[in-house]
């Protein structure tokens, strides 16, 4: 892996969406992509309301991992993730847990509910 993608892990602060999409293009193995992946998820913008980190996300997500399916449970579904409406349809995005809680984001603030 070379060092720019292994700094990725190291640093405190968040790339912009736009350098980590030209990284992406770049990236020469699945390690590489593996560490942006990592990066995106520590700082928690792999979601809808950050839309140049989440599409990137996305396109990481379906190279890493392609059609991988999963059995789950009513109960698991409803309890990791929460519905939400886009513009495509309905669609199920993974809640965030803290310490043991989930913490709601109020949609047009930085506050959080517990």
């Amino acid at each position: 892996m070379r060092w720019q993608y292994a700094h990725l892990n190291e640093t405190p602060y968040l790339y912009s969406s736009k350098h980590l999409k030209q990284m992406h293009k770049k990236a020469r193995s699945k390690d590489e992509t593996e560490a942006m992946w990592g990066h995106m998820q520590k700082h928690e913008v792999d979601d809808y309301e950050y839309k140049g980190y989440y599409n990137l996300a996305r396109q990481i997500q379906e190279e890493l991992h392609g059609e991988e399916t999963v059995d789950m449970e009513w109960g698991d579904i409803f309890e990791d993730y929460k519905p939400v409406m886009t513009k495509d349809g309905l669609k199920l995005e993974k809640r965030r847990k803290t310490d043991g809680q989930c913490k709601t984001r109020f949609p047009f603030t930085n506050a959080y509910s517990i």
